[in-house]
């Protein structure tokens, strides 16, 4: 890198709190290391703190990566399946639902458990922590993760109404020959009262038989008139 990148980036990585006394901490996004100087109690005052907090931190938020790499492979696999199942033809199937709906929740339970801005309540670990995310671009991954599960979710959304509508339609119109079938008989019946069962039945045949023609007609104007006003 350029003499000018290369100081972005040691100002970026290097946490200097405790240079003056010989001592700061180099987080990258493959790495973390402590400089420091050799001094009596240095075991217990810089070595040790920093394997048992700081290197803990580092697992923290390697844990917050790894996790987010797997959901977004889970994401990448159903985006997958779910391409194949619609270049079929068919609609999103029962079982892909059901794993949306058990991915999105893992990731909201992620969301209290793993992906944390604070993993420590000291001051120099959560400045360092966030270096860490920093580097190992959490915040960017995650907010992209989001989008991508949102999305699948959106759709499986979109497809379960769609599939509602459909069956509401064809509640709608199956009522039509049926109601025509009743209005039919009841004009009948009212005009030949004395009309044996037989009649009764091809009247209400009849019926149905003009409903099926008037749905026949009516459907594909409502279909227009929906594609016109969207």
């Amino acid at each position: 890198p350029s003499l000018r990148m290369r100081g972005e980036i040691l100002s970026r990585c290097i946490y200097d709190r405790w240079a003056p006394w010989g001592t700061a901490d180099v987080i990258t996004h493959h790495s973390i290391f402590r400089l420091t100087g050799e001094y009596e109690g240095i075991m217990d005052s810089v070595v040790n703190p920093f394997n048992s907090i700081y290197v803990q931190l580092a697992v923290g938020a390697l844990l917050q990566r790894a996790s987010i790499m797997s959901f977004s492979h889970k994401c990448a696999d159903l985006s997958k399946r779910i391409n194949r199942i619609l270049n079929t033809g068919k609609g999103i199937n029962a079982p892909i639902k059901y794993e949306i709906e058990k991915l999105r929740a893992e990731f909201v339970d992620a969301g209290s458990c793993i992906f944390l801005d604070q993993l420590c309540a000291q001051e120099q670990g959560m400045e360092e922590f966030d270096m860490l995310r920093r580097e190992l671009y959490i915040d960017s991954s995650l907010e992209n993760l989001s989008k991508k599960i949102d999305s699948l979710y959106e759709l499986t959304r979109i497809y379960t109404e769609q599939e509602e509508n459909n069956v509401l339609n064809f509640i709608a119109y199956l009522g039509i020959p049926l109601a025509a079938a009743e209005l039919v008989r009841g004009i009948a019946q009212a005009a030949y009262p004395g009309a044996g069962l037989l009649w009764q039945i091809l009247w209400a045949l009849g019926g149905i038989a003009i409903g099926l023609a008037v749905f026949a007609v009516a459907k594909p104007l409502i279909h227009k008139i929906k594609n016109k006003h969207k």
